[in-house]
């Protein structure tokens, strides 16, 4: 029996979390303090949203540990991924 999933927070990570589980089929309800989702990428400008960073991949993973582990998701969806997601 598959259950519905609640995500509390429609930010970008509540927002890409739930894309990923809605398309493994699980019915999921984002809920979120804010009037609206996305309330970032709607302000973008703004506040100074940073998609990404500009620095060298090797600098920014070296502030995460365990890094192998980091590493390992950036391999599967770096800053040129979170580009394409977003556009």
């Amino acid at each position: 029996m598959q259950s519905d999933l609640i995500i509390v927070g429609a930010g970008p990570a509540g927002l890409m979390a739930a894309e990923q589980i809605a398309r493994a089929g699980v019915a999921v309800h984002i809920i979120d303090a804010m009037p609206s989702p996305g309330r970032k990428f709607q302000r973008a400008g703004v506040g100074g949203l940073n998609i990404t960073h500009a620095e060298p991949a090797a600098e920014f993973l070296s502030r995460y540990s365990p890094q192998d582990q980091v590493q390992r998701w950036l391999d599967r969806f770096d800053a040129s991924a979170t580009r394409t997601w977003v556009a």
